[in-house]
């Protein structure tokens, strides 16, 4: 008798279980589903209010905070770069005329670099001088590298084409574009061409987003790069590492393609750099 009592007990218990169970699981998961939402949602402020400025160029061109790098393949008796500051804008003027013998990423122009480490986001407000550029083919743009060093990411304005564009590059193979890895967004400077631009490059887990918008504009991160599936779960883990412990390189680069004798010139602007710090940058 007494153990009927308690198997009926236990089965009254079980199904009350049940039902609690079965209200908590129906209650909660819209809640689960809206928070997620939410949080999606929130998650552009969040960065945005995390941003940090690096450098607003207010105090010149400050040596505790960039290093000027000059290509390693380009004789230097073939390129030249100047650097001044005017009004709190800083100005990157790039000059380079052809060699008398081929080299490898002739391309490849000056830049400078970031002196601090472990960021996860970089947004810049540049300008490419389409006017005062003499050289046909070059750009400006931010570049990003984690601590694999695997994979460059690029995102800037290309003055023959007049689009602002993103790369993914394999260091693995050459610098090599990655297969998917090139997307140009058009129309930026369809009734202008010198214009301020708010360009920026997000890490998260999901992978890398960018940003590309005038002052004034709500802006946010928009995913970019669908990598192949030959490089997907490289490139996720790339991605996840500069998210948690931050980029081992940001830089500012000026690249000019010129096979003249000639000196021909990319002059590009910034106004400022803004950076958001990896959640464990500490710990690099």
């Amino acid at each position: 008798m007494k153990i009927r009592l308690r198997l009926a007990r236990l089965i009254k218990f079980r199904s009350l279980s049940y039902s609690i169970l079965k209200f908590a699981i129906r209650f909660l998961y819209p809640l689960i589903g809206f928070m997620i939402a939410a949080l999606e949602l929130v998650k552009p402020f969040i960065s945005k209010l995390l941003l940090q400025t690096y450098d607003d160029f207010r105090k010149g061109f400050r040596r505790d905070l960039w290093e000027v790098v000059y290509p390693d393949y380009t004789p230097r008796g073939n390129i030249r770069f100047h650097i001044s500051v005017n009004n709190g804008k800083l100005a990157l003027v790039a000059e380079k005329r052809a060699a008398d013998f081929a080299y490898p990423y002739n391309w490849e122009g000056p830049m400078i670099r970031a002196k601090k480490r472990g960021y996860n986001m970089v947004v810049a407000k540049m300008m490419l001088d389409f006017d005062g550029s003499t050289a046909e083919n070059g750009n400006i743009y931010i570049r990003g590298m984690g601590r694999g060093k695997r994979f460059f990411y690029l995102l800037g304005i290309d003055k023959t084409s007049k689009e602002v564009f993103f790369h993914c590059m394999d260091i693995a193979r050459g610098c090599g574009y990655t297969r998917r890895g090139r997307a140009h967004f058009k129309d930026y400077f369809k009734d202008v061409d010198n214009k301020w631009l708010i360009l920026g490059l997000e890490w998260t887990i999901d992978g890398v987003k960018y940003f590309a918008f005038e002052e004034g504009e709500k802006w946010y991160g928009k995913s970019v790069f669908s990598p192949p599936p030959e490089i997907l779960e490289d490139v996720l883990k790339d991605c996840l590492d500069i998210y948690l412990y931050g980029l081992s390189e940001i830089c500012i680069r000026t690249d000019i393609v010129n096979s003249g004798p000639e000196f021909k010139s990319i002059t590009g602007f910034l106004d400022y750099v803004k950076a958001k710090k990896a959640p464990l940058s500490w710990l690099r």
